[in-house]
């Protein structure tokens, strides 16, 4: 009986030990090419944000394919909260073309809001580059 009571958890704990999540291996000098140089500038309405791929230091982490553009807006009189993180969503996304040099993306706004952006590349293999600095403004 003990030896059945043995086997039966071996048998659990062996089971459960493959759940989980899985996902192809990431390299570990894993890079992507991040964006910089993060611009802006307001006309019509419309922000547009510009920036410069970097491509100096590809690795076998795969082409850099383009970069997704995050946001965060809140009201302009919103109390804030100094230390709180901003919380970021995706807005968009710019596939580059053959190496170009200079990345755009526009988006129409509303007046009274804060706005925060801030770009990360990705990779044909899925992995993110580190986020580039972050703009802020107030329209």
């Amino acid at each position: 009986m003990y030896r059945v009571v043995i086997w039966g958890v071996f048998f659990i704990f062996l089971f459960l030990s493959g759940c989980g999540k899985k996902a192809p291996p990431v390299y570990s000098n894993a890079y992507m090419p991040k964006a910089v140089l993060l611009e802006f500038y307001i006309k019509d309405e419309v922000v547009t944000l510009s920036f410069t791929p970097d491509y100096f230091g590809e690795t076998s982490s795969g082409s850099l394919e383009g970069y997704i553009i995050y946001k965060s807006s809140s009201l302009s009189n919103a109390e804030t909260c100094e230390n709180c993180p901003v919380v970021f969503k995706k807005a968009g996304t710019v596939y580059l073309r053959n190496r170009q040099k200079k990345a755009v993306y526009r988006e129409k706004m509303e007046k009274g809001y804060k706005y925060h952006y801030k770009v990360a590349g990705f990779s044909s293999n899925g992995i993110f580059s580190d986020d580039s600095n972050i703009i802020l403004f107030e329209y």
